[in-house]
């Protein structure tokens, strides 16, 4: 009687773990940058001008996270080996010191720290820009730098939105979408009032609201990278596992998998690229699937292809091995 293994299970838990690790990772970045002492350094060096010096400080802390969405592609592979051989009752090692591993931690590395960088770069000039529009002395200044830190540009502009509507009383403050609803009834009572919200007040109601923003944005990044370290992982365990011969690349084949839902892009949406139409492409190793918009991708999340295809994408790409 023929066997087989298919890792559809198995994918589906690395990702959802990669996921928590990532955002957990993404946190304690942040947190860390945004410490008092931190706050102390980059109240100096803006008070000095020296702003290219203060954004190499906030940068930095994305090699930590880039060594955590590597820890999940070494993860995976290693226990895609390891359950595809106990699978087939052999033992098949994953070596990460693989050359094409090693080329994807390394390029996986360095196009994060790079893209991570551009972004806080961008989000923390808009800072910068609000505070001196606002004229705030450079300890002020310096508060409003390191509380873009975890945000986009395009967030960091959300929130200053957010606190001159607190501040001018204006109705619009209670449709945001990340907004804390427990503010709601002190906000609408000051509005039918006409009685100014305190410093400290709007100081709270701006601080949860940039958290929820910081949080979402963690999501984001966790759900796109676990997504793609994990099918890198396992791609690259599978291709050393053909490599030794453990298993045979005619009965190796792989599958693109959908959520199944109203979410998944799909043109009739009005999307610009569909991907309920690659539900169930099938494949050989090594050959890619094709979307709606006719890119190709070797799997979800693949860095070669456009953020349209990859940004919180929730498909998976499961191989099954006939022996």
């Amino acid at each position: 009687m023929a066997s087989s293994w298919n890792n559809k299970k198995l994918v589906e838990r690395l990702i959802e773990e990669g996921e928590k690790a990532i955002a957990v990772s993404f946190g304690e970045v942040v947190l860390s940058l945004q410490a008092e002492r931190t706050l102390a350094a980059l109240a100096e060096l803006i008070s000095n001008g020296q702003f290219e010096e203060a954004l190499s400080m906030v940068t930095a802390g994305a090699g930590k996270l880039a060594t955590t969405i590597n820890q999940v592609f070494v993860g995976a592979g290693i226990e895609t080996l390891q359950e595809l051989g106990d699978k087939f009752g052999v033992i098949i090692s994953y070596d990460q010191a693989n050359w094409r591993a090693v080329r994807i931690m390394t390029d996986n590395k360095l196009n994060l720290v790079r893209e991570f960088a551009l972004t806080q770069k961008e989000a923390t000039r808009q800072a910068l820009v609000n505070g001196i529009r606002d004229g705030l002395n450079p300890r002020a200044q310096a508060r409003a730098f390191r509380e873009s830190i975890g945000l986009t540009k395009a967030q960091v502009e959300y929130v200053d939105r957010y606190r001159k509507e607190l501040d001018t009383l204006n109705p619009r403050a209670l449709g945001r979408k990340l907004r804390d609803g427990r503010f709601d009834r002190t906000i609408e009572k000051a509005i039918r009032d006409k009685s100014p919200l305190g410093k400290k007040q709007i100081e709270k109601m701006v601080g949860r609201y940039r958290e929820r923003w910081i949080k979402h944005r963690s999501e984001v990044i966790a759900r796109t990278e676990s997504l793609r370290s994990v099918h890198q992982g396992t791609n690259e365990a599978v291709q050393q596992a053909l490599e030794s011969g453990a298993i045979d690349a005619d009965k190796t084949k792989q599958t693109w998998n959908t959520a199944l839902d109203e979410r998944v892009r799909d043109f009739a949406t009005g999307a610009t690229t569909s991907h309920a139409t690659m539900h169930h492409q099938e494949r050989p190793v090594g050959v890619p699937f094709e979307s709606g918009a006719s890119n190709q991708l070797m799997f979800p999340g693949d860095p070669a292809a456009p953020a349209k295809e990859t940004i919180m994408c929730r498909c998976r790409v499961s191989t099954r091995v006939e022996l």
